[in-house]
């Protein structure tokens, strides 16, 4: 039976795993060490970022070495024994197990597309129930584009469910045959950014597997 796409790539965080939730915890742990505001912010930039700023590098190690190194009288030992504490919880979306039951009965191939470091992405994807519904995991720390032209041809029916603007429009002008429907991230991005857009974004998973089922 053929089936609505060939091919699906799908983002991990804030559109599969509550991220937003976990930074919260996160900052919530530095703030009780006496890091807040604009100090926490600068520390967790280059911890995600790096000094350069243009690759995902984030662990809880990396963030915990960065706090050391700038506020020395902390714990280290206390600071990444907490934040490893939220790497044994999930925080996967609600709807996700649906979501992904759904997506895999309308797509041939699903991969699961996530851009960051490769053993923290992991540890998050294995605290999830969702390893079982990819045919493949795929972890990048940047440029999607690239990664998904590897991985597909232009004479498939390709489908990309991502929440990041910029890595959205990137995608759509390197690969235009991909049906690319966005995933609203909870603060990074204002109404009116989604509304200047041509690419669809929508608040829950429910409410993309309902408009992608509307395509057949």
């Amino acid at each position: 039976m053929n089936k609505l796409f060939d091919i699906t790539f799908i983002d991990f965080d804030h559109t599969l795993y509550n991220t937003h939730q976990l930074s919260l915890k996160i900052e919530d742990v530095f703030s009780h060490m006496g890091i807040t505001g604009e100090e926490y912010q600068r520390i967790m930039q280059e911890a995600v970022r790096g000094t350069s700023g243009d690759y995902f590098n984030y662990s809880y190690e990396r963030h915990s070495d960065i706090a050391k190194r700038d506020y020395p009288h902390i714990n280290e030992q206390t600071l990444l024994a907490q934040l490893k504490e939220l790497g044994a919880q999930s925080f996967q979306d609600k709807e996700a197990e649906q979501f992904m039951e759904d997506i895999r009965e309308i797509s041939t191939v699903v991969y699961l597309l996530t851009a960051g470091n490769s053993i923290f992405q992991k540890q998050k994807i294995d605290q999830t129930t969702l390893g079982k519904y990819f045919d493949d995991i795929i972890i990048c720390n940047g440029d999607k584009p690239a990664h998904i032209m590897k991985y597909c041809t232009h004479e498939e029916k390709k489908l990309c469910i991502n929440d990041n603007v910029k890595e959205n429009e990137a995608i759509k002008q390197a690969i235009p045959d991909c049906l690319i429907v966005g995933r609203k991230h909870p603060v990074k991005y204002s109404e009116e950014i989604y509304q200047q857009s041509d690419i669809l974004y929508f608040s829950k998973l429910s409410e993309i597997a309902l408009y992608i089922r509307k395509q057949i």
